[in-house]
């Protein structure tokens, strides 16, 4: 190998395009239909701006409907530069559920389509109970989030990310409501992911109001946004070896909903024709 080509390799070793990657194969691996490189429309700026994977999976909610779940993926790699989250006080939000994110549905009736979710979760949650319900998955919540150990004035990549995998959360939802390539009525929940392939910690003050640091893998960053009419979005942030769990969650919840609701959504989407 001549010396270029070493330089090009571990140039690119050390880049995040490894993590992209991997990201993207564990999410075909795992039945995911995945674009890479794809672009959205900033709604603030109106530029034209990518981000890192589009992941969908589909689910087949009953015999005349869908219901899919897209990750919105952002992949950053900082080894030397970890990410602390800020812990919220102990609560009930260190739940999480698959009915805290955005979605859309190809038919009008939105309103409807939020009461039937808020139906189903209730229905859901009388049958399993909510510490036994697949739905939820209890991890670390946080209202903010900065990258450690960079220098003075240097941008914060963590603000940077969670900016931009937000607007393209939503940017996906505009574009989806825009256009049918699905024959059958279809709800997509879609959720804005960041995989971070750094340390990652969450800090909790103590009664004395030092710091504790506590490593994880998977976590949920309650983000206000300020992106078109959206003012606040759960983003999950998880580490290459938090993925897995995370994707076993998700699918899991959203067969969960399948399982309890297929049959009811013919007649809500006929409500909505």
């Amino acid at each position: 190998m001549d010396e270029l080509t070493s330089n090009v390799l571990d140039w690119l070793n050390k880049s995040g395009f490894p993590t992209e990657y991997r990201v993207a194969q564990t999410l075909i691996n795992n039945s995911f239909i995945t674009r890479q490189g794809d672009i959205y429309e900033d709604l603030e700026s109106g530029s034209k701006r990518e981000i890192d994977i589009v992941g969908t999976r589909l689910f087949n909610a009953s015999e005349n409907s869908l219901l899919s779940l897209t990750l919105v993926v952002e992949c950053k790699s900082s080894a030397d530069k970890p990410w602390v989250l800020f812990q919220s006080p102990k609560s009930d939000s260190d739940f999480s559920d698959v009915f805290h994110n955005i979605f859309w549905q190809q038919t009008s009736g939105s309103d409807s389509a939020i009461r039937f979710l808020n139906d189903v979760k209730e229905k859901i949650l009388k049958v399993e109970g909510r510490n036994s319900s697949k739905i939820y998955s209890e991890v670390p919540h946080a209202f903010s989030v900065v990258q450690g150990l960079r220098k003075p004035k240097t941008p914060d990549a963590s603000y940077a990310a969670s900016t931009g995998v937000t607007k393209a959360a939503v940017s996906q939802r505009l574009r989806a409501n825009g256009y049918s390539e699905y024959e059958s009525p279809h709800v997509e929940f879609i959720w804005p992911l960041i995989v971070l392939d750094a340390p990652l910690f969450v800090a909790t003050p103590d009664d004395s109001g030092e710091f504790e640091l506590t490593r994880c893998d998977n976590a949920v960053l309650e983000w206000q946004s300020t992106v078109g009419e959206v003012d606040r979005i759960d983003i999950r942030i998880v580490t290459p070896e938090g993925l897995p769990e995370f994707l076993y969650w998700a699918i899991g919840a959203l067969n969960t909903v399948v399982e309890h609701a297929g049959s009811e959504l013919d007649s809500m989407f006929n409500e909505w024709k």
